[in-house]
């Protein structure tokens, strides 16, 4: 399908590299912790968010990311990753997803039907 002399162009080791690069930029020590800035900085960035946003502007609905801002995401990267997961589930149990769990419920109260 693909030209040799394109094929032989192409570094097969470089997207291993690049994810490996963003793995390790990050200071933390915690595996959890260079995972979520892993899939921040490429997973969300250059993927899920551009898709979102785009659909979005094609059918006039404004999105925003408040799970997102620089303040909460530098915040979460502080938090021990032992309060992030508990057991092999994500979310089993451990306390900040109880809080937030019963917080997003209380808000979600108090939403009319218009929206999301």
């Amino acid at each position: 399908m693909f030209e040799p002399d394109f094929l032989a162009a192409v570094d097969v080791d470089e997207p291993l590299a690049m994810l490996r690069e963003a793995y390790q930029r990050t200071d933390s020590a915690s595996s959890l912790n260079r995972m979520m800035h892993l899939d921040l900085k490429l997973t969300l960035a250059d993927n899920d968010l551009r898709k979102v946003s785009r659909m979005c502007d094609v059918a006039g609905v404004e999105v925003r990311y408040p799970l997102l801002d620089d303040e909460l995401v530098e915040f979460s990267g502080e938090i021990p990753a032992a309060l992030k997961v508990k057991g092999l589930e994500l979310g089993s149990g451990c306390a900040i997803t109880r809080v937030s769990r019963k917080s997003s419920m209380a808000a979600s109260r108090h939403l009319s039907d218009e929206g999301f």
